[in-house]
């Protein structure tokens, strides 16, 4: 079991997600939290790469499947960064409220993920994601959620910054999203001059990873950021 979990992660780092569901889905009925919470990922990931079943379809499995994993193991931190990935990528809500409750959702799990293992850079960089998401929140946006909550989710671009830069504090050599994320922020707080560092890192990829989609995305989007702001790589 040890071999098909490391080659689960091995496929998934290098982007080949058809490969990686096959690996573990000859696994699913085992019910070990390792290969469930790898299971959902590889569900998600597949459906997202591929598009085999429609993406809110593996959306709904893949939460299906690690609500189940937490009701059995809540400490397992894996699942809860991963529920909170899945659910963030959701594209439709039934309303402006049941997506501002699945943004409190999404900051439980993290922070929980956090408190269980404060080394995980992913569950850092997705908190990035989060706080620049919440940050760049329309005005009109935020005065609608006030009227549904008494204290709607709130987050500022620096501490968006302090979550990107901790994720590559745990992982120099991590993903290159990070990268391309940290660069957009700074841009926006109007720190300009400190984003080609990060855009330079974002095309400064591994072997690996020269076959992984979200990789070359990130490599397409912060070539096309520097030509828009008339920056020199």
């Amino acid at each position: 079991m040890e071999a098909a979990l490391e080659r689960c992660d091995t496929l998934f780092t290098m982007g080949h997600h058809v490969e990686g569901l096959g690996t573990i889905v000859v696994h699913e009925k085992d019910p070990s939290p390792e290969v469930q919470w790898r299971l959902a990922r590889a569900i998600f990931k597949e459906a997202e790469f591929k598009g085999s079943v429609p993406k809110h379809k593996a959306i709904e499995a893949s939460l299906k499947i690690l609500t189940k994993n937490l009701e059995i193991a809540p400490d397992c931190w894996n699942s809860h960064v991963w529920f909170a990935i899945i659910l963030g990528c959701k594209e439709k809500h039934e309303s402006f409220k049941q997506q501002i409750e699945e943004a409190f959702i999404i900051r439980e799990h993290l922070d929980k993920c956090i408190e269980l293992n404060p080394e995980s850079e992913l569950a850092h960089h997705v908190l990035g994601q989060w706080c620049y998401k919440v940050a760049s929140v329309s005005w009109l946006q935020k005065k609608t959620a006030a009227t549904l909550f008494a204290k709607p989710p709130e987050s500022t671009f620096e501490e968006a910054v302090s979550h990107f830069k901790k994720a590559e504090e745990l992982s120099p050599a991590i993903f290159n999203g990070n990268h391309l994320c940290l660069a957009r922020t700074l841009i926006d707080m109007g720190r300009k001059q400190e984003a080609p560092e990060y855009l330079k890192k974002c095309l400064q990829i591994t072997e690996e990873k020269k076959t992984d989609k979200d990789t070359l995305d990130n490599i397409e989007e912060a070539q096309k950021l520097a030509k828009k702001l008339g920056l020199k790589l």
